[in-house]
């Protein structure tokens, strides 16, 4: 089960050096699940492996994610930035 909608929180901010807008986030419906999993079959992260679609979404959801996006020009609508790293007790794997 996601964390209720009022524990989920979202950082903004605007990197002095490069002008980029970040946005660091615990909600874990930003995620794109696809790219976690292409990730987690890289080299980058050879000590992982792809979870089938269910499991991982077991996995985020029973998680505390942090998701971190560089916001385009415009109104809200990040590119998810290298992988969050969920980690959980709770999916057996």
């Amino acid at each position: 089960m996601p964390p209720p909608k009022h524990e989920l929180r979202t950082w903004t901010l605007r990197h002095p050096d490069d002008n980029n807008t970040y946005t660091v986030s615990t909600d874990p419906s930003l995620l794109d699940l696809n790219a976690i999993n292409d990730a987690f079959a890289s080299d980058m992260l050879y000590w992982a492996k792809p979870m089938d679609p269910d499991t991982l979404r077991l996995s985020v959801d029973q998680s505390l994610c942090f998701g971190l996006y560089l916001a385009d020009n415009g109104p809200f609508s990040p590119s998810q930035l290298p992988p969050p790293f969920p980690f959980t007790q709770l999916t057996p794997f």
